[in-house]
């Protein structure tokens, strides 16, 4: 398991500042649509919301993908991918995540990623407080489970394209992330259908 980066503190750092209800669905909609999301602080407020580490536990999500089924959708858009880096699990006041990452290098030698999350809400209600279906589209069934397009988006210098399958309690995101300065030699189209491809090939069960 590899040490927690800087980009999960940026999403744990407002929660321990608004906490309450509405910080909970901030956390949650944060962890859908910003890039790896890793924290390093632990945090409880003074409702009882809660944000933490789980230094030992795993929910498997470098399992959902292998690197051979990265490398069979990225065929012809990368020239070497490296091996997985799994992220710690987050515990979001009882939903839980945790992210796959795959780096890789384009066919034109730009570096770039394709990650997978995971989001296990702990019930329901939970899950519809999130409001993670906010500002997407349907993108048909995939193994028979809905998916979802989510918007393209821009973080600094990194522009994602996503993908978001459900089941039940379960949430999946799939996504690529290239630099939005260099040229897009994966567009959003390509990203899209790479993305349903892989997620075809997922373990969506985990």
């Amino acid at each position: 398991m590899r040490v927690l980066t800087v980009k999960q503190k940026a999403l744990v750092l407002p929660v321990l500042v608004l906490l309450g209800t509405f910080a909970m669905v901030l956390v949650v909609m944060a962890f859908m649509s910003t890039p790896k999301n890793e924290v390093t602080q632990n945090g409880v407020g003074a409702n009882g919301f809660s944000v933490y580490v789980e230094d030992d536990a795993n929910l498997g999500i470098d399992k959902a993908v292998s690197k051979d089924d990265v490398s069979n959708v990225l065929q012809g858009k990368a020239k070497s991918i490296s091996d997985v880096e799994v992220s710690k699990v987050v515990n979001y006041n009882g939903d839980r995540g945790q992210t796959a990452t795959y780096n890789f290098v384009r066919v034109d030698g730009v570096k770039a990623s394709l990650y997978v999350d995971t989001m296990q809400f702990k019930s329901a209600a939970s899950l519809k407080n999130s409001h993670i279906f906010n500002m997407t589209a349907s993108a048909g069934d995939i193994q028979g489970k809905p998916s979802y397009f989510m918007l393209a988006q821009t973080m600094g210098s990194v522009r994602e394209y996503r993908l978001m399958v459900v089941n039940d309690l379960h949430v999946y995101k799939f996504v690529i992330d290239q630099p939005v300065n260099d040229p897009q030699n994966i567009s959003e189209v390509s990203a899209i259908n790479t993305l349903k491809k892989l997620a075809a090939k997922a373990n969506l069960d985990i």
